[in-house]
């Protein structure tokens, strides 16, 4: 019975749309409670979906209904901050607010563990006011602060107190509003705005945080900022954003993936939601979702997410031998654990599945699969 189902399942895979490299999407909810908003972050943890804003942080475990766990911040407003998942908590990096006289850029770090109380780690980390527009990412079990500022800067710390300078050199131009990902072992640096506020779109690689290597220095997109990365399908996705053109900025709806961060394919030519720049991006439950952002003047309150669940070896067995090695639940087991569990329970399609509907198959519990077999 193992391997009928295991072949069946390879067979359902071979026409997956997200194996082909496409993205097919549908809208979560067009209004949601957390408001309109941009320049948030989001972060998936503790088998929810976060949304770390100015001054408030938002959760949900199917991108429809969401909770306030936060509503006034202990931190002080300010947006464009990073957000990262280490050891086992949230952590909030820095950020900035503009003035009406002056721009207040943020040197404070947070963290949470449960995301509805927060604790300031410092008010003054090391690298300083120059970090404005910044990226981080999770490396070498270690916290990254790359760029921003329009500076070369790099840093790193094991506990967000502690922070040390990586380099003050690297070899891209400096910039803002750039993203990062961590793929293939290494950390990437994509696109951003350089020092006279014109989008790049050249592509950087690094196993140290020393010496970054360019992997192209003009990608197949267009120029841009301010294009949410997330990795998925084992390939990096850089998604929407905004750029500059001869009439002036410019909006993409575009979406792009790449295995190798220097041949970069079209996934998506135009998405189904309006053009924007500012949202936020998250991979959760085994799909991508896209939340919020600015279209315009106009500031978004939907959510998004692809309809179809990536498959990896990871999280479900496509293999005869990984069904063989997996742990295989009954009906009536996955539906004990279902009431027992506080996450939603999804089935590959992205749809929330109910106890009296389980059958036969493969499931998303939080960031668990689930493998129904008998």
């Amino acid at each position: 019975m193992k391997n009928a189902f295991a072949v069946c399942l390879l067979i359902a895979l071979a026409g997956s749309s997200l194996l082909q490299g496409q993205m097919n999407w549908v809208c979560a909810t067009e209004s949601a409670s957390f408001g309109e908003r941009y320049g948030h972050v989001s972060v998936a943890f503790d088998g929810k979906m976060w949304i770390v804003g100015s001054h408030d942080v938002w959760c949900s475990t199917d991108g429809v209904n969401w909770s306030c766990t936060v509503d006034s911040a202990p931190w002080p407003l300010r947006a464009e901050h990073s957000v990262l998942v280490f050891d086992n908590k949230m952590w909030l990096i820095g950020g900035y607010r503009v003035c009406p006289e002056t721009v207040v850029v943020y040197t404070d770090v947070w963290c949470s563990t449960n995301g509805a109380d927060w604790v300031l780690v410092t008010d003054s980390a090391s690298w300083g006011e120059g970090q404005m527009g910044h990226t981080s990412a999770v490396f070498d079990n270690k916290m990254w602060l790359i760029g921003g500022g329009f500076t070369t800067d790099v840093w790193c710390s094991a506990d967000g107190a502690d922070w040390v300078l990586v380099t003050d050199s690297a070899s891209w131009v400096p910039r803002i509003h750039h993203v990062s990902a961590v793929f293939d072992n290494k950390m990437w640096l994509i696109g951003g705005a350089d020092g006279e506020g014109l989008p790049l779109n050249d592509v950087w690689c690094s196993t140290d945080g020393i010496v970054w290597t360019c992997a192209v220095d003009s990608a197949q997109w267009e120029k841009r900022w301010s294009a949410p990365s997330v990795v998925f399908d084992n390939k990096m996705w850089l998604m929407c954003g905004q750029g500059w053109n001869d009439s002036g900025w410019v909006g993409y709806t575009d979406v792009w993936c790449s295995t190798d961060g220097i041949v970069w394919t079209c996934a998506v030519d135009s998405t189904p939601w309006a053009e924007r720049y500012g949202f936020s991006a998250v991979v959760f439950n085994g799909r991508v979702w896209i939340i919020g952002g600015r279209h315009h003047s106009q500031n978004m309150k939907d959510v998004w997410r692809t309809t179809d669940a990536f498959i990896s070896e990871e999280q479900i067995p496509i293999t005869l031998s990984s069904v063989a090695q997996s742990t295989l639940y009954s009906v009536s087991e996955i539906s004990e654990l279902v009431i027992s569990q506080p996450s939603v329970l999804f089935d590959m399609t992205g749809r929330q599945i109910n106890v009296n509907q389980i059958r036969l198959g493969i499931y998303f519990l939080g960031n668990r699969k689930i493998v129904v077999l008998r």
